[in-house]
């Protein structure tokens, strides 16, 4: 995943249906139309994550196996996920910082029904759900957005994209 050097860090492009987590310092960049990335920083434990989701709800709704191989993709499944993660490094989750990017409303053919948006609303029920807060989120419109995570400060710079 390390794909080379930014700001003197090794930086990792997340591609989507991917989760990073990491203790070592890094800068994971991603670029997000209507999915959504939600970024978790324990700063005392210096443990971060960041997931690039696709779709908001899993069509097996919580029956997968462990090893499911699209556990990554639904924000409903990976969102548990990342806590569960955290937790196993005995991180509550009220000790988490939590940030929400992407969701944008993209034109395409034929789509019905607007997947940022239901992105949007699945992340924040789901975050709601496991009783975490958000401390910045960037989300919906008709914009893509490339978001830079430096995994060891929690710090996030957005671009948005025209």
């Amino acid at each position: 995943m390390i794909i080379g050097e930014f700001d003197g860090f090794p930086y990792v492009y997340l591609l989507s249906e991917k989760l990073y987590i990491t203790e070592k310092p890094s800068v994971v960049a991603t670029v997000l139309g209507s999915c959504v990335s939600v970024t978790m920083f324990a700063r005392k434990a210096g443990l971060a994550a960041i997931c690039h989701a696709l779709l908001p709800n899993c069509p097996k709704a919580g029956m997968c196996p462990a090893n499911c191989v699209q556990q990554y993709k639904y924000v409903d499944c990976v969102i548990p996920k990342m806590i569960e993660k955290f937790k196993k490094r005995n991180i509550r989750p009220r000790d988490l910082e939590v940030n929400l990017f992407g969701g944008a409303d993209m034109p395409g053919p034929g789509t019905v029904e607007k997947i940022g948006n239901l992105n949007i609303q699945t992340a924040l029920g789901t975050l709601r759900s496991e009783k975490l807060r958000l401390k910045a989120s960037d989300v919906g419109g008709n914009h893509g957005r490339k978001i830079y995570f430096y995994t060891h400060t929690g710090d996030i710079v957005l671009k948005r994209l025209e």
